[in-house]
């Protein structure tokens, strides 16, 4: 078990980074659908995500007890505004790294948030024993998740061209990002 938690003040908003509980299913689970509805910066359509609250809490459930999965939530003065999910890879040569995901909801941004829910991953991770790299995907057009992550270390591993066909017709790429873990 791995219960992590973090607050801080940001521009008079109460904000708290902690572990998911798998009474969050229901939250969780309308915080993805919000961010799938904004659509800009997500592969999944809304159409797409599938998973009912008890699927949910069961993927809460499972992180909750492995030292492979992490699922954080950020709460913003109560409300349920992100959520941060890292898998590691379960292939033998791979397992020394891992993927993320983080989603803010559009009236969030710029509070801090992204940096809060990175660094509780950052602790996490160097607290396991063999997770060396943490790794990620991101849409090219997503100049603030890049710059957010570019922040915080992460480097430019490779780009997917033409990664996502848009609903209007256009291509996305998709950057691959990754940052090295020192161990504590």
């Amino acid at each position: 078990m791995h219960a992590r938690s973090a607050q801080a003040e940001v521009n008079g908003k109460s904000i708290l980074i902690r572990t998911a509980r798998a009474s969050d299913a229901e939250n969780i689970l309308k915080l993805k659908r919000k961010l799938l509805i904004e659509g800009i910066h997500d592969p999944l359509t809304i159409d797409e995500y599938l998973l009912s609250e008890d699927q949910e809490r069961m993927l809460i459930m499972q992180a909750t007890n492995s030292m492979d999965k992490l699922v954080l939530v950020a709460e913003v003065d109560g409300i349920f505004a992100g959520s941060l999910y890292f898998n590691r890879y379960q292939e033998v040569r791979c397992c020394h790294a891992g993927e993320f995901g983080l989603g803010l909801l559009e009236g969030f941004r710029g509070l801090k948030i992204g940096s809060l829910l990175l660094e509780s991953l950052f602790e996490w991770a160097q607290d396991q024993l063999d997770i060396e790299k943490i790794c990620l995907k991101v849409f090219a057009s997503n100049t603030d998740a890049l710059h957010l992550y570019k922040k915080h270390g992460f480097e430019e591993e490779g780009r997917l061209k033409k990664c996502l066909k848009m609903e209007y017709g256009d291509y996305e790429d998709a950057i691959l990002m990754a940052k090295e873990i020192t161990q504590s």
